[in-house]
């Protein structure tokens, strides 16, 4: 961003949802504004003025999650799950939440994106490579679409770190992320063969 104006129209943030410029149905307006006022225009005003004195702190990387996730280890040495503890609590809680009953499928274990891209690779009957390769066959573009999504979305995995080992970029990453989604939900059998069941 070169200025506070730039952000205020941001496309990939909320603050341009908080000052009125774009529509995220998800976002809950409303109750962040009413810690700056009881009115809207001047909510959005000190909500502004807030976000401008906070710029010359610079990057903090106490506010930043990915900086501060780690990996969890179970006994058996099979990754368990990236978390940010200031979220999710340290190392044991998250160990005590997989043994409850019904939380555990919610935990996610961590897969590395070579070892993701293997196991969508075989799926699909197709060599790593291909994943990179800008060709538009409907077979490549459902398996990266497929690879996007589980990376992404369900494990974690940063979409500029899999954008860079598909030759993507992050927008076009979150894009294929959407319509993973879309397939795997009409698809639910594809959980179980890719090994996340």
């Amino acid at each position: 961003m070169r200025d506070l104006e730039e952000l205020d129209r941001y496309a990939w943030s909320g603050h341009g949802v908080l000052m009125g410029n774009l529509e995220f149905a998800g976002q809950k307006t409303g109750e962040v504004l009413l810690y700056f006022g009881r009115r809207i225009n001047a909510a959005r005003r000190r909500y502004r003025e807030f976000v401008a004195r906070g710029i010359p702190q610079g990057r903090r990387d106490d506010l930043v999650g990915g900086e501060r996730a780690r990996s969890l280890k179970l006994t058996d040495g099979e990754a368990a799950g990236q978390y940010d503890e200031r979220v999710l609590g340290k190392g044991e809680f998250v160990e005590h939440l997989r043994q409850e009953k019904g939380l555990s499928d919610r935990l996610h274990r961590v897969i590395p994106l070579s070892e993701l891209i293997e196991r969508v690779g075989a799926l699909f009957e197709m060599d790593a490579r291909a994943f990179k390769e800008h060709r538009r066959s409907r077979r490549i573009v459902e398996a990266r679409d497929i690879l996007c999504y589980f990376a992404v979305r369900e494990i974690g995995h940063r979409g500029a770190e899999v954008g860079r080992e598909l030759n993507m970029t992050r927008s076009a990453v979150s894009i294929a992320a959407g319509r993973g989604e879309e397939f795997a939900r009409s698809n639910p059998s594809l959980r179980e063969a890719l090994g996340f069941i």
